[in-house]
């Protein structure tokens, strides 16, 4: 517009040379009028449409504000921003370690579910996790001492397994290393208190900073802009975006749906409801013993586990054939109660109260995924960790090991390249991918699927039981689950002394 307004500025005569064409002097000076008329209302309108379109070309990002309003931090110093979307025990280490790392981040942690910190106790328990000592406990304790020591306090060593049919023992087995139980919600918990209460504080001081946003989830993504949209409608800028939000992850969703991400996402023909109960009965003839894996059988193809927090809690979770919810069909508490009854009358029957069975008919089921990227990382920017990368089923119990483990490796990682967010993203991929399908492919070809095969599955495990794992192993192969609790072999290792056995397991679903 202003070199528009400069060349009419400039021009001498607007008219061309018209004596020849009309000997009218008094014609030519009233064209000539016209057109100055005409030029200096060109200049008026030109004015006027560069001031009305000044504010929107050069918008500055808070003129959005009464659209939807940005959260931009830009300091002096500048703060390299990460998002991280999720709070659960993936997104909240990432975060512990992050603000270790003096690098000057702000870091800022989205989660859909209110602040457990104000949740009863009777909403903060979801389903039961065990940490391997070699996978999820240390990537704990590497990232923090102090908060391992925390988190050990709300969890109880379990030192062996004891698993029935109804109420008659069907097998022992006893952990050559013992594995930490936790509830999920109580190590999301433990995180967030001991981030809020000493990492925080301590790293502000040293320049790093963290907001938390409970109840306002990651919705959409812009990678040319680097923004996010929020539930509540904001938009947010950043550095770098940490997909950790679950198997039904939206970040993930948002990636594959613009063609920057190749992922799936499967339905498990399982369902779980969780469930709480006491350690001991109540006329004292039970009880779970504070150290030990309890799982059992029971009616129309459910399951059960029940694994001891502390000294007079358990946290248990119930899996049955999609679709059969063995409560679905009931009324009242007492049918529920009726049904542990029929199932095993003289163990777990006796440690579901009353207030738990009406619960058990409230409380809505869990639909289980499984969820495989070809990638970890998108575009020099996003992250993908735990199961918004890499759900898959609970037979190994791998889910919560690997996601803490996923943040360990990218760490040491990011450690090892100072930061330098673009060559860590590749070099995680490169190193993490393969491990990620390993385990996801033990996940789902380690128990067989006919009785044949499942008496042979058992027969090889009483071989390794009675000889020791490592001479019984030489009579009838490794056994995944052995090495993944007892050893540090990756998941790529263990995959390879194992594969036989899963290959084995797959042409059997296959044939079927």
């Amino acid at each position: 517009f202003v070199h528009i307004i400069n060349t009419i500025n400039t021009q001498k005569d607007p008219l061309p040379d018209t004596t020849g064409l009309f000997d009218l002097t008094t014609n030519n000076e009233y064209l000539r009028s016209i057109e100055k008329m005409n030029l200096s209302l060109a200049r008026v309108f030109l004015c006027v449409l560069w001031i009305g379109c000044r504010p929107v070309l050069g918008r500055s990002a808070n003129a959005f504000q009464k659209d939807v309003q940005i959260i931009n931090n830009n300091d002096k110093d500048y703060k390299k921003i990460v998002v991280i979307a999720g709070a659960g025990p993936a997104g909240l280490l990432l975060a512990h370690y992050l603000l270790g790392r003096h690098a000057n981040y702000e870091l800022h942690i989205f989660e859909k579910r209110p602040d457990p910190r104000n949740a009863p106790p009777s909403e903060q328990r979801t389903y039961p996790i065990s940490l391997q000592q070699k996978r999820g406990v240390v990537a704990i304790r590497e990232i923090s001492p102090s908060l391992f020591e925390a988190v050990e306090a709300a969890g109880a060593w379990l030192k062996r397994a004891h698993f029935r049919q109804g109420d008659e023992t069907s097998s022992k087995k006893r952990f050559r290393s013992p594995m930490l139980s936790l509830d999920r919600n109580g190590l999301a918990l433990v995180l967030l208190q001991h981030l809020v209460q000493h990492v925080i504080p301590t790293n502000t001081q040293q320049g790093n900073s963290c907001y938390l946003h409970f109840g306002t989830s990651v919705e959409d993504l812009n990678l040319v802009t680097n923004t996010v949209t929020l539930s509540n409608g904001k938009l947010m800028k950043f550095d770098h975006l940490v997909a950790a939000d679950g198997s039904r992850s939206m970040v993930r969703q948002r990636l594959t749906e613009q063609g920057r991400l190749s992922s799936t996402i499967e339905v498990i023909s399982v369902e779980n409801k969780s469930f709480n109960v006491p350690r001991k009965s109540q006329d004292r003839s039970f009880q779970v013993d504070d150290a030990s894996f309890n799982g059992w059988a029971l009616k129309n193809g459910a399951q059960a586990l029940a694994l001891p927090l502390g000294k007079d809690a358990c946290s248990g979770a119930m899996s049955f054939p999609q679709n059969c919810d063995p409560f679905q069909n009931m009324k009242t508490p007492e049918q529920v109660l009726e049904f542990f009854q029929q199932s095993a009358p003289h163990t777990l029957a006796k440690l579901v109260t009353m207030e738990e069975a009406k619960s058990l008919l409230k409380r809505p089921i869990t639909r289980l995924y499984t969820v495989k990227c070809k990638q970890l990382h998108v575009d020099e920017k996003v992250l993908l960790l735990g199961d918004a990368a890499h759900a898959t089923s609970n037979v190994l119990g791998q889910g919560a090991n690997a996601a803490l483990q996923d943040v360990q490796v990218f760490c040491g990682i990011l450690r090892d390249y100072k930061d330098d967010w673009r060559q860590a993203l590749y070099a995680y991929t490169t190193k993490r991918l393969p491990c990620i399908q390993a385990v996801q492919e033990m996940s789902e070809y380690t128990v067989p699927p006919n009785p044949q095969m499942r008496k042979e599955f058992r027969q090889r495990q009483k071989v390794r039981q009675f000889f020791g794992p490592w001479f019984g192993s030489t009579i009838v192969g490794h056994d995944a689950m052995q090495l993944l609790a007892d050893t540090s072999l990756s998941y790529s290792q263990v995959y390879r002394k194992t594969r036989w056995w899963s290959d084995r397991v797959k042409n059997a679903w296959d044939t079927m």
